[in-house]
């Protein structure tokens, strides 16, 4: 594995390559600054698998180099994770809504950092499974708009939307602000009601810019709400807030029209296409309810999405949503498998104290 490792104190940085010196598989690359780390990364050679940024430097800080460097496509998925001092509320969301995918607090002891090293090298690996010929029905796979959905993904993750975080990274930043308990946190997804249809209709062209207007809108509402939202695919879009327990729905609503009447006809018109669905707000509470506060939020909207949509989808489209919300059911199920089996591993506070792992 590669590194890259930005810190202005020489001695830190010093310290880092020297703890990690005893593992052959990595090679660690230092550099002083934000403007050095860029003129390295520009550099032609091996990609880097992993970079490790300090928040607090002179010139450029952290934050900055971050979201420069996820304007590069090269580096839109190389996993970055921040270093701080004082792992405070606004320094964390904005490093999130940067691009970071982790943090780490200072000082740092080695175990942990190769930790979290090999943690987010092996889902960097895992991040790109082959896709199947044919889907659960033994259906030929439609290999236009799956790379037009890998397509669109990635597309997002480059534009530098404010308050807008690769899904990973989301689901991280709200396991690890939950954890830290830095003040109420809560969930809600919007669902592109009309996905599939602008997706079959549309050219892959017109169909991409007709949902990345929409995100450039709803990244507008997002920052009225003072909160981070994320892709998750297939149309469904997840929002962070700290926002009341009251629906949701109507504010958003209209925060959507309020960006939407800004923008230039052309594009206003573009966006007209998209209709969505909006669903229940869902608390975060605990660190290890995080995850599944993610997925009942996105229960909820196809839940609404369906609910609104008996009478006009056809047979076989209704059928394939049905599926894919028991798809949804049982990917719940296996990531708390997942979840539980390395919370037992990394938390020695394991199991929690009201026997939740018990229930299951």
């Amino acid at each position: 594995m590669r590194l890259l490792a930005v810190d202005d104190d020489r001695l830190f940085a010093e310290l880092i390559e020297t703890s990690l010196a005893s593992s052959d598989r990595l090679d660690v690359v230092t550099a002083a600054s934000g403007q050095d780390a860029l003129r390295i990364l520009d550099r032609d050679g091996p990609r880097f698998d992993c970079l490790l940024f300090d928040i607090r430097m002179p010139r450029m800080d952290g934050i900055t180099l971050c979201r420069r460097v996820r304007r590069d496509p090269l580096h839109a998925h190389t996993p970055i994770i921040m270093l701080t001092a004082a792992a405070r509320k606004q320094d964390l969301e904005a490093a999130f809504a940067a691009g970071a995918s982790d943090y780490l607090t200072k000082p740092l002891a080695s175990p942990d950092l190769l930790d979290k090293l090999h943690r987010w090298h092996r889902r960097d690996l895992a991040a790109t499974p082959p896709a199947p010929v044919t889907d659960a029905f033994g259906t030929p796979a439609h290999v236009a708009a799956r790379g037009t959905e890998a397509a669109l993904i990635a597309r997002l993750c480059t534009l530098d939307l404010p308050g807008h975080v690769a899904y990973r990274a989301f689901e991280n930043f709200c396991v690890r602000r939950a954890r830290r308990r830095l003040g109420r946190l809560r969930a809600t997804a919007l669902q592109i009601a009309n996905f599939d249809r602008l997706q079959a209709d549309m050219p892959p062209d017109r169909f991409a810019a007709a949902v990345i207007r929409f995100a450039h809108t709803l990244a507008q509402a997002v920052g009225w709400l003072d909160g981070l939202f994320s892709y998750r695919g297939r149309g469904i879009f997840l929002i962070a807030h700290a926002g009341a327990p009251d629906p949701l729905e109507p504010r958003l609503h209209l925060l959507l029209r309020r960006a939407a009447r800004a923008a230039p006809p052309d594009l206003a018109r573009l966006q007209s296409h998209i209709r969505y669905t909006v669903g229940a707000t869902i608390p975060i509470g605990r660190a290890d309810d995080a995850i599944f506060a993610l997925g009942d939020s996105v229960r909820s909207v196809q839940d609404r999405h369906i609910a609104r949509s008996l009478d006009r989808v056809p047979p076989d489209m209704l059928n394939r949503m049905y599926h894919e919300a028991e798809l949804s059911h049982l990917e719940a199920r296996a990531y708390r498998g997942m979840f539980d089996a390395d919370m037992r591993h990394a938390d020695v506070t394991w199991p929690p104290p009201d026997g939740r792992a018990a229930k299951g």
